[in-house]
């Protein structure tokens, strides 16, 4: 019986060192592949896996602004010539035909060795927002190049993968070295080769009976070795390593020996305490009431602060100083309205005059004006008071309506009633006019004769000639020009 019981111990021991090999042997064949793994990931850090996020993060930004404007461009392309465009961030490109194109922030066309046309955002620096586009792309190039990757999402999904396997390999490594117990596995495999030779005839009873035992006992340590791995696994989630979870026991134990030093240290409670759980009820009451006086107190400060805003900076004599200014200024606002109220009489009286000859004086000022800028083809007109319609009367003697006359002749007409219309609402002169580009269409006769006409009615009113075209500008004197780029 001795002999079966050692042979039983002895025959747990070799199964429970079976068991342990080819757990040991799993363990290292695992933490041999996780290894291979990481030797074909690129190594990337946790800096690197920041830089590349961080520039994609800003070229994002970047794109978002220049999204924020849209831009729709219509190209109708009338010859067969190269034409490259350029649509926001996206790569020059060459147009084969006319085409309806989008761009964000950014327009540019360009016509080799005749012309290139650029249209940005007025509000947005879209032209440096491509360069610093261009420069983070080339910063994020280079760090993909550098680490031998196409784009950022390979590097999070490769980096990932690496913290995956590290820690796979860290908690087969841990497994493994809970499971040897600071044994080495040549000496496990050796008690275990000694065992497999030890050899007892038993009875097939005594060996089912104590089968059946190991069958519970095993059992019994499966459930428990579950709940010890569970909590192995938890501890190592949690610690990483034992002596990451030594030190911070060790830290914890001497939080909790200061801690009852403090509390050793501590002054008794108040009498009519009986713990310091009513003492800190009481405590918290206090508080509270103290901050509701802080709170009426912060009120009522605010309240005296506006009242004494309310309250007059000026002295008496400040005050006497501002009255006398008040009355300065009111006697000077009484001298101007008497000025209106002339103004007003006379213009009412104008207007009384106009609606007694309404277009007596306007057309006497007009077809005056009309023979100068015509050189005296167009010498009379009439004006329609009901329809308000227009008629030059020419030299030889017909009429013409407005939609038969020249291009020319009708600016002509339109630029003589503006100046007619100066005269009639202005006399005396002092009057202003502003003119854009009214003589486009003047031939070099009839533009002489409008420049002559024009500096004439400046003697007596202030006329402002805007043109973009040279040649009419150097018609005037050159005293009168304004160079708005050199402006």
């Amino acid at each position: 019986m001795e002999e079966e019981k050692e042979y039983s111990l002895q025959q747990g021991e070799k199964n429970r060192l079976e068991k342990l090999l080819r757990l040991i042997e799993e363990k290292q064949q695992q933490i041999q592949v996780l290894g291979e793994k990481l030797k074909v990931l690129p190594a990337i850090s946790a800096e690197e896996l920041q830089e590349v996020e961080n520039l994609q993060q800003e070229k994002q930004e970047l794109e978002i602004a220049l999204q924020a404007t849209r831009l729709k461009i219509s190209i109708h392309q009338h010859q067969d010539i190269d034409i490259w465009v350029r649509c926001g961030l996206e790569e020059d490109k060459l147009l084969q035909s006319s085409a309806e194109l989008q761009a964000s922030g950014f327009f540019a066309m360009d016509i080799p060795d005749l012309l290139r046309l650029e249209v940005r955002n007025a509000e947005v620096d879209s032209a440096s927002i491509l360069q610093q586009y261009q420069d983070i792309q080339q910063q994020l190039d280079q760090c993909l190049q550098r680490m031998e990757l196409d784009t950022v999402e390979q590097v999070r999904s490769i980096f990932t993968d690496r913290q995956k396997l590290a820690v796979e390999r860290q908690q087969a490594e841990n497994a493994l070295r809970t499971a040897l117990h600071d044994e080495k596995p040549e000496n496990i495999a050796k008690r275990y080769r000694e065992l497999s030779r030890v050899k007892v005839e038993r009875s097939l009873e005594a060996i089912d009976r104590e089968l059946a035992e190991l069958n519970e006992q095993q059992a019994d340590l499966n459930n428990k070795m579950q709940e010890y791995q569970a909590r192995c696994d938890s501890w190592s989630q949690e610690y990483n390593t034992v002596d990451e979870a030594k030190v911070q026991l060790k830290d914890a134990m001497k939080q909790i020996t200061r801690l009852e030093a403090e509390i050793a240290q501590l002054k008794p409670l108040p009498e009519g305490f009986s713990d310091s759980l009513a003492f800190h009820e009481h405590l918290q009451k206090r508080r509270k009431a103290l901050a509701e006086y802080k709170k009426e107190y912060e009120q009522l400060r605010d309240r005296y602060r506006e009242l004494e805003q309310e309250l007059p900076e000026e002295n008496f004599d400040e005050l006497e100083v501002q009255a006398a200014e008040a009355e300065k200024r009111w006697r000077h606002y009484q001298e101007e309205l008497e000025i209106l109220l002339k103004i007003q009489t006379a213009f009412l009286d104008s207007i009384k005059e106009i609606e007694q000859q309404p277009f007596e004086i306007l057309q006497n000022h007009l077809f005056q004006a009309v023979k100068i800028l015509t050189g005296y083809r167009y010498e009379n007109g009439h004006i329609n008071p009901a329809s308000f319609e227009f008629g030059l009367q020419h030299a030889n003697g017909y009429t013409l309506p407005l939609d038969l006359l020249s291009a020319g002749t009708y600016d002509a007409l339109a630029l003589a009633f503006r100046l007619a219309l100066l005269e009639q609402c202005f006399p005396e002169g002092g009057g202003i006019l502003v003119l854009d580009d009214c003589l486009v269409d003047f031939d070099e006769e009839r533009l002489q004769y409008a420049v002559s006409l024009l500096e004439d009615f400046a003697r007596r009113h202030q006329v402002i000639m805007m043109t973009c075209h040279p040649a009419i500008a150097e018609a005037f004197e050159q005293k009168y020009l304004i160079n708005m780029e050199d402006a």
